[in-house]
């Protein structure tokens, strides 16, 4: 039997969106297959009432993490790039949300590992934390003021490179003081970052599928996996408590295995 995959299979999002991602981060699919999918309910995409807590945190920051980096992507090389790129900062906040969901994952897969196979297993995450490493300056200036930008005389927008961030901390260090050499053209600097965090996931999520040939023929991560009943859906639409956004209960349920329709990131939209 062919195993699911995204485009069938997975919900709105993802099939929009996996066409686009396919190629940056292929084994965001394999690990779904493994541990995300026979968590649904049977004939449904939904997951079970009373699912394993690990499973379901892991999924939850799985989908996080998936859809942030296509959002990511739509503002970075899809149909929104160019846009908004005088304000970078909240791009880079994107990209370090990606990247710290990753790690979550890891250390979520780690947890389960060593509860079904009581051994420890450290998966490699340093190009991740090199990448969050690598944007730490934009990611601190999310934090205080917007980062000063200039163009060129042909209107490109240009911003500090990565290294360079600390001799910028003020605007009038760029508009007096600025070096050529020491900036960088925003667009190209956000495709190489945004490419370097999708290698950076690729790598990592193919040795965490590697680790999990270790678990899917262990009983207790069977039974583990396995736990929770098949029940229907009741679809409610629920106010947030800040009002600030709307959370269907079907789409808090699917973000935990795939979400159909509606809002999914839990978050204040200017977070």
């Amino acid at each position: 039997m062919a195993l699911p995959n995204l485009l069938e299979n997975g919900d709105g999002i993802e099939k929009t969106t996996w066409p686009l991602l396919r190629d940056f981060f292929p084994h965001y699919e394999t690990f779904w297959q493994i541990h995300i999918v026979p968590l649904r309910s049977t004939g449904s995409i939904h997951p079970r009432r009373g699912i394993d807590e690990d499973f379901e945190f892991l999924a939850m920051q799985h989908y996080s993490l998936y859809v942030t980096l296509g959002k990511a992507y739509a503002r970075i090389l899809g149909k929104e790039a160019f846009f908004n790129l005088e304000f970078p900062d909240d791009l880079y906040a994107q990209l370090q949300r990606v990247a710290e969901l990753a790690l979550k994952v890891v250390e979520r897969f780690e947890n389960i590992f060593h509860g079904c196979l009581k051994k420890k297993v450290k998966v490699d995450t340093r190009s991740i934390t090199q990448l969050i490493d690598r944007v730490d300056g934009y990611r601190n200036l999310i934090h205080t003021q917007f980062l000063a930008v200039h163009a060129d005389p042909s209107g490109r927008l240009l911003v500090p490179r990565p290294e360079k961030l600390d001799q910028y901390p003020k605007w009038t260090d760029v508009l007096y003081h600025a070096r050529a050499e020491d900036f960088v053209d925003v667009h190209k600097q956000l495709i190489s970052d945004f490419s370097a965090l999708c290698s950076a996931l690729e790598n990592t999520w193919k040795s965490l599928c590697e680790l999990s040939k270790q678990l899917v023929d262990n009983k207790v991560y069977r039974e583990k996996q396995a736990r929770g009943e098949s029940v229907q859906v009741v679809n409610l639409t629920v106010p947030s408590a800040s009002g600030t956004f709307i959370v269907r209960s079907s789409a808090v349920s699917n973000a935990v295995a795939s979400p159909v329709v509606g809002p999914i990131m839990i978050r204040k939209p200017e977070e």
